[in-house]
């Protein structure tokens, strides 16, 4: 899924401390966890296009729980034996601190541009958490989001305070920019072509003119080459022809004077029977 225009975050500062620190992901999935603990080097290793969208538990520097965060990959800016770098925009978050943290305090400078740790192992025993370095989050656990996920609502958390508001205008402007994609259709692929547009009827001086003015589809191109080459394999089949006209020729007149001087030999020798 393509990233969204929707405003980045953030929303009221409400401090509050968060029930579902430290629980193990539960409730509705969109997509499967992938949990570090399990299988380490795995998530890590996983492909995170820009523009897609992922959901994942949240450590600070500390490493403290944070809860769960909702976010958009910018990019993928590093990957080592420690684990995967993401450029991520915050999106919503379920803990009402870090609503606060990120609205109003520490975070609020970042405008929700973060940098996510994907860890090789779990946080707690991960080599790159730097201390006091607020402009990081890392995670052990994390799952993907598609667009279908995200219209349809499908995480409890989405739809309760304080994540509600911030993932309400998200959507929208998922579903806003998905209604436009479809609206503009699917981008052609310029190899792509019907046999119809191949137009014998036009006017072949034209079409050569008009080739000059933008790229050609294949079948003007298959076209246009048939058209070059098909003169010269006429030509050299009408040159043949006439070299084997002319060796006809030069046999028959060469047969003619053939038999010519032999006419003139019998005749002269029949004269001399005669007249002996």
């Amino acid at each position: 899924m393509r990233n969204c225009s929707a405003a980045p975050f953030l929303s009221g500062p409400n401090r509050a401390e968060n029930s579902l620190r430290g629980r193990c992901p539960t409730g509705p999935m969109p997509g499967p966890w992938i949990v570090s603990a399990h299988n380490p080097g795995y998530l890590a290793d996983q492909p995170y296009q820009a523009g897609s969208v992922i959901e994942f538990y949240a450590y600070d520097d500390k490493p403290a729980a944070q809860g769960r965060v909702l976010a958009s990959v910018e990019d993928t800016i590093d990957r080592d034996g420690d684990g995967c770098w993401l450029s991520i925009q915050v999106r919503c978050v379920e803990d009402e601190h870090l609503v606060w943290w990120l609205g109003e305090g520490p975070g609020a400078k970042f405008k929700g541009k973060f940098q996510l740790h994907l860890c090789h192992e779990v946080v707690t025993k991960c080599k790159r958490i730097t201390k006091k370095d607020i402009s990081q989050f890392h995670t052990d656990t994390l799952r993907t989001i598609s667009l279908l996920d995200i219209k349809n609502r499908v995480a409890a958390w989405w739809l309760v305070d304080p994540a509600k508001g911030d993932f309400e205008s998200f959507r929208a402007a998922c579903v806003k920019e998905s209604a436009k994609k479809a609206t503009a259709g699917p981008v052609r692929d310029p190899l792509e072509f019907d046999p119809s547009e191949d137009d014998f009827g036009e006017d072949r001086g034209q079409a050569g003119l008009s080739a000059l003015d933008g790229p050609r589809t294949l079948a003007e191109k298959l076209a246009s080459l048939k058209r070059e080459t098909e003169p010269a394999v006429h030509g050299k089949k009408r040159r043949r022809g006439d070299r084997i006209e002319r060796i006809k020729a030069r046999s028959l007149r060469s047969a003619r004077l053939r038999f010519g001087r032999e006419a003139k030999e019998n005749q002269r020798l029949e004269s001399q029977n005669t007249h002996g």
